[in-house]
């Protein structure tokens, strides 16, 4: 088997440099990062919600049942539209959302760890994950756009690692495969 089938170092030097790009975006502007991820998921959106009506359309030119894929195709434009024109009050609304759902799950495995019979260990690991989880909430509910930009800041530590490390690997690649006369 031939190993230029298998790796490629240009691939992984990309990888690693589209990861470092972020990580350095992530890390030193982070609010105009996420707020630009969020417009970019917002026009994808949209552009889903247009081929989704232009299928709708067709489906009432052909006379065939057309009134949920119409109704979901406006459902996503609408969607696209408010994440893409109201970007950071729609992460804002998403985060509050995320850390309710997070408070909710805490108070729920609290109540579990009183109400269910678990051993020690078991009673121990749901009350810690349950404090974690509730702590998470609350951060998140009352300071819901630091919380993003604090999560884009961790991502994009890692980010930076991992592309750093794809970069040293690919030029490892790279010298190896020079040094057994692979051709690119």
């Amino acid at each position: 088997m031939n190993i230029e089938h298998l790796f490629s170092w240009p691939q992984i030097a990309l990888n690693g440099a589209i990861a470092l790009l972020y990580g350095i975006l992530a890390l030193f502007v982070p609010g105009t990062t996420i707020i630009g991820i969020l417009m970019y998921i917002g026009i994808f959106i949209l552009i889903a919600g247009a081929i989704m009506l232009i299928a709708a359309i067709r489906k009432i030119r052909k006379k065939l049942p057309y009134f949920g894929d119409l109704i979901w195709s406006l459902l996503v434009l609408v969607i696209g539209g408010l994440i893409t024109f109201n970007t950071q009050t729609t992460l804002e609304v998403f985060v509050v959302i995320v850390g309710v759902w997070a408070i909710i799950l805490g108070i729920s495995q609290i109540i579990i760890v009183l109400k269910v019979k678990l051993s020690p260990y078991e009673k121990n690991i749901t009350l810690v994950n349950a404090i974690v989880t509730l702590i998470f909430g609350l951060v998140l509910f009352y300071n819901p756009f630091q919380s993003a930009k604090f999560i884009v800041v961790i991502s994009g530590i890692l980010a930076f690692i991992v592309g750093t490390l794809l970069l040293v690997l690919a030029f490892k690649m790279k010298k190896i495969s020079d040094n057994i006369g692979l051709e690119e």
